[in-house]
C-alpha cells in the first residue's frame, strides 16, 4: 500500500487522513512516482520500523481492539504511515 500511496501521490491524503503532519514537496511526490527504488526503500524502511512498535503497543499492550471496529490490517497501515514520516524525514 505505501509504494502505492508513493507512486500515485496519495501518501500526503493518507497522512492528513491520520492526522500526521508531514511536508512533502511536489519535487518529492515527482521522484517518488519515478522512482521505484526510491519507493520501495521508504516503503521498506517503515514497516520494519512500524513492526516491532505495533507488535509492542497494539498486541502486547494491547492498544488495538478488534471490537473497536478497526481490523488489524488498518491499524498497522497507521502504524507505518506514522514511522514513514520519521523514515521519510531522514
Amino acid at each position: 500500500m505505501l509504494t502505492g500511496w508513493l507512486r500515485s501521490g496519495e501518501i500526503s491524503e493518507q497522512c492528513a487522513r491520520r492526522r500526521i503532519r508531514i511536508t512533502i514537496h511536489s519535487v518529492e511526490l515527482e521522484i517518488f512516482a519515478r522512482n521505484a527504488e526510491v519507493r520501495s526503500t521508504l516503503a521498506i524502511e517503515a514497516v520494519m520500523a512500524a513492526g516491532p512498535e505495533f507488535t509492542e503497543r497494539a498486541l502486547r499492550g494491547g492498544d488495538w481492539d478488534p471490537d473497536k471496529g478497526v481490523c488489524m490490517f488498518t491499524y498497522f497501515v497507521g502504524a507505518c504511515l506514522f514511522t514513514f514520516r520519521d523514515v521519510f524525514k531522514k
